[in-house]
C-alpha cells in the first residue's frame, strides 16, 4: 500500500502567505475536508480515473494540503480503513504523510473495513483529553454515518480548551435518517455545552445540506452555534459558537485539490479568548 507516484505539491498550488499563515498565532484553525472514499472498487476506480489520478495520490495531495495550511484541527469525512476492496487503506496512508505535525483520534472498538469520519490535531500543540463516538444510528447505513467527538486543551495554555464534533450527515434522500440525524446531533452539542461549559465547541463535517436547510436549522437550533462558510449553497461546514470571532474564512479550490474529491476543504481561524 506504498504511493504508487511520489507527489510533492506543497510549493506548487497557491498556498501564498497570506492564507497559509494566521495572522496571529494564537488563533484556532478548524478545518474540515471530504475526501471521498468512493465507494467500492469500481466506484473508487471509477471516480480516480475521472480525476486523473489513484486513491493513493488523492491521499497524499490532501495532506500536502494540510501540511501547508497547518489547522490545528481537521475532520475529516469519507475516510477508509481497511481493505475490503483490494484498494484502500486511506487512513493508514494518510496517517504517513501527516505524522509529523498531525494524530488521528482513534475509534475505540472500530472494526476494520468500514468508512469513518476522524478528527484530526496538532499533536505539539494540544492536548487530547477525552473523546467518544456517538451512539450508532438505525434506519440507514451506519458505517457512513459514525460520528466522533473529542475535547482537547492547549499545551502552552491549558485553560484554553476545545471540542470538536466531526460529522456525516446522510444525503438528502435518506429524508427519515436525516431528520433522525439532526436531532441527535442537536442533543449531542447541547450535551457537550454542558459537559464542557470552559471549551469553546466546533462542529465540521460534510452536512448534504446547507445553511437555513430545515436540517440545518434542527441542528443548530437553541445551541447559539453559527456558520463560518458563508459560501452560497456551500455543505462543508464549520460551526462555531457566538462568544467566538471569526477571523478568516477560506475555502480551497486549486487545480490539485479539484482532483483530490468534489468537495473543496474549507478552514476558518477564530479568536477564542480565555
Amino acid at each position: 500500500n506504498k504511493v504508487s507516484t511520489s507527489i510533492d505539491i506543497r510549493q506548487t498550488p497557491d498556498y501564498t502567505e497570506k492564507y497559509v499563515t494566521k495572522a496571529d498565532d494564537s488563533y484556532v484553525r478548524v478545518m474540515t475536508s471530504n475526501i471521498v472514499c468512493a465507494g467500492d472498487a469500481d466506484g473508487r476506480e471509477t471516480f480516480d480515473k475521472g480525476m486523473g489520478i489513484t486513491w493513493q495520490q488523492r491521499v497524499q495531495i490532501q495532506g500536502s494540503m494540510m501540511l501547508a495550511y497547518l489547522p490545528d484541527f481537521i475532520g475529516l469525512q469519507e475516510m477508509q480503513e481497511g481493505d475490503t476492496y483490494g484498494v484502500a487503506l486511506m487512513h493508514t496512508e494518510l496517517k504517513k504523510v501527516i505524522s509529523s505535525e498531525y494524530t488521528f483520534v482513534e475509534y475505540e472498538g472500530m472494526g476494520q473495513n468500514t468508512y469513518w469520519n476522524p478528527i484530526v490535531y496538532r499533536h505539539n500543540v494540544w492536548n487530547l483529553d477525552e473523546k467518544g463516538v456517538m451512539a450508532q444510528l438505525t434506519g440507514f447505513d451506519n458505517s457512513m454515518h459514525r460520528w466522533q467527538w473529542a475535547k482537547f486543551s492547549k499545551i502552552d495554555d491549558p485553560l484554553q480548551e476545545v471540542v470538536i464534533l466531526n460529522l456525516h450527515y446522510p444525503i438528502s434522500s435518506q429524508v427519515e435518517a436525516r431528520e433522525q440525524a439532526g436531532e441527535i446531533v442537536n442533543q449531542k452539542i447541547c450535551e457537550l455545552q454542558a459537559m464542557f461549559p470552559a471549551a469553546e465547541i466546533f462542529v465540521t463535517g460534510d452536512f448534504n445540506a446547507a445553511e437555513g436547510s430545515e436540517l440545518y436549522n434542527q441542528t443548530v437550533e437553541g445551541t447559539g452555534l453559527k456558520n463560518a462558510n458563508t459560501n452560497v449553497g456551500a455543505i462543508d461546514l464549520v460551526l462555531y459558537q457566538e462568544s467566538v470571532d471569526c477571523k478568516l474564512r477560506y475555502s480551497i479550490n486549486d487545480s490539485f485539490i479539484r482532483m483530490t474529491s468534489d468537495h473543496r476543504p474549507f478552514f476558518a481561524d477564530f479568536k477564542i479568548s480565555n
